[in-house]
C-alpha cells in the first residue's frame, strides 16, 4: 500500500511532474495508521506482534515516479509534514501549536474505548521509547539515521506508560517478548540503550520527549516478584 500510494504514477500514469506535497497526505495518513496499528496492539497487549512490526525489513518506494526500491525499518512511516504545519498551520487560527498533525491525530481521531486521545499519544511516544533497543536495519531512505520524533509527546499524560512496571519479574516476561530477547539481562542491555536525547523536543519548548531511562533505571529491571 504504501509503495502504492507514495508514487504518482498510481493516480497518473503520464506524469512527468510531481512535488512531495502531492503525495503528502497518503504519507500523512500512514503515519497515522500505523501509529493506530500500534494502539490496538498494546490495547490487547500483543507484544509479539509489536516486535514483529518494529523489526520487519520494509522495502518501501523512495521516488515519487516509482521504480526504486530501499530497505527501510519502521522509522521510515514517521512523517513530518511541511504542507500541514508550515504552511495551513501558519494561516489558521492554530498557528501557536507546537504541531497541528499531532494536535489532529489526538483530538480529531478519537474512537472510543480504544483509540483515545491518550493512547494515540501514547503509542506515538512508545515507539520513540523504543526505538534504540532495537538491531534495525539500516534506513535507505532516511538522510538522518534512524529515529522516531514522537510528534505527539505533548499531549501525553502518563509518560511512564509500562516502564516502571518492568521493576517485576513477572511483568519482564511480557517486555522480553516485546523486546525480542531471552532474558532479564539481555532486556537490561536493550534498555540500557534507551537514554534521553535534549533535541527531541519542540524549539521554543523546555520539555523534551522522555526516555525509558527517565522512569526507571537498569538496575532496579526485574529486581522485584
Amino acid at each position: 500500500m504504501y509503495n502504492k500510494l507514495c508514487c504518482i504514477r498510481t493516480f497518473n500514469e503520464n506524469a512527468n511532474s510531481v512535488c512531495e506535497n502531492d503525495l503528502d497526505i497518503y504519507k500523512t495518513l500512514l503515519w497515522e495508521l500505523f501509529i493506530c496499528i500500534i494502539v490496538y496492539m498494546r490495547h490487547i497487549k500483543d507484544y509479539a506482534a509489536i516486535n514483529v512490526l518494529l523489526t520487519y525489513t520494509y522495502f518501501l518506494e523512495t521516488s515519487l515516479f516509482g521504480g526504486v526500491i530501499k530497505q527501510a525499518n519502521y522509522t521510515a512511516f514517521q512523517h513530518y509534514s511541511s504542507a500541514i504545519e508550515e504552511h495551513y498551520k501558519q494561516r489558521s487560527d492554530m498557528k501557536n501549536k507546537y504541531t497541528l498533525m499531532g494536535d489532529i491525530i489526538c483530538n480529531q481521531r478519537e474512537k472510543l474505548p480504544i483509540y483515545t486521545s491518550e493512547a494515540i499519544a501514547e503509542a506515538d511516544l512508545f515507539l520513540y521509547q523504543v526505538c534504540n533497543a532495537y538491531e534495525l536495519v539500516e534506513d535507505e531512505k532516511s538522510w538522518y539515521g534512524i529515529y522516531w520524533f514522537p510528534t505527539c509527546y505533548i499531549y501525553v499524560q502518563n509518560k511512564q506508560l509500562e516502564w516502571e512496571r518492568m521493576k517485576s519479574r513477572r511483568y519482564c516476561k511480557k517486555m522480553q517478548i516485546l523486546f525480542g530477547v531471552e532474558s532479564i539481562d539481555e532486556l537490561k542491555k536493550r534498555i540500557g540503550k534507551c537514554v534521553y536525547d535534549s533535541k527531541m523536543r519542540y524549539p521554543n519548548s523546555w520539555e523534551a520527549a522522555p526516555a525509558i531511562l527517565n522512569y526507571i533505571k537498569v538496575d532496579d529491571i526485574g529486581s522485584l516478584n
